[in-house]
């Protein structure tokens, strides 16, 4: 059975579902990685697709700091410095963030991220860089609606000629 890692106020709300977990503070500067690097920024007058950076903060309690692009079938590059855990970090581990209404009351509800793949340790962290693809999930549990990002599996059909980043890959530095 795979492991499922929850912030503290999901797994409250959805207890069972996975492992509660305290987050450290985030990991030292990290690099994009060579696949984000080769993509151009967009120009103001670019035909080609843009693909947002989502870059967002984690807090001790595993509740990110902003709202992710959340188009259907949407490419997304994606940087999360997370902190170790207690089990792997692997491809095949899916972390569930927080993105409450209410960050002192989470029974209020709020926007579950759920994330698999392209996950690397690095600098005593767990990284989740790279490109991933929005998939709606169907469904409110108490007041929670989820979102899933699932890594894109042919990462070489991203190229320059059809694609480019809507901003620049900022260096993550401890938050």
């Amino acid at each position: 059975m795979k492991q499922i890692v929850k912030p503290l106020g999901v797994a409250l709300l959805l207890a069972g579902c996975g492992v509660a977990y305290a987050a450290a503070p985030q990991a030292e500067a990290s690099q994009p990685t060579a696949n984000a690097a080769a993509l151009p920024i967009c120009s103001a007058s670019d035909g080609r697709i843009r693909i947002p950076v989502w870059e967002p903060a984690v807090d001790a309690d595993g509740n990110l700091s902003s709202d992710p692009p959340q188009q259907d079938g949407q490419i997304v590059y994606i940087a999360i410095d997370r902190a170790p855990l207690d089990s792997s970090c692997d491809d095949t581990q899916m972390f569930s963030l927080a993105r409450p209404e209410n960050i002192d009351d989470p029974m209020q509800g709020g926007l579950a991220v759920n994330i698999r793949g392209n996950a690397q340790s690095a600098n005593g962290a767990c990284r989740l860089h790279g490109y991933y693809k929005n998939e709606d999930v169907e469904g409110m549990h108490q007041g929670w609606i989820e979102t899933y990002f699932g890594a894109v599996a042919d990462v070489g059909k991203i190229t320059a000629v059809a694609y480019c980043l809507e901003s620049p890959i900022k260096a993550s530095v401890a938050r």
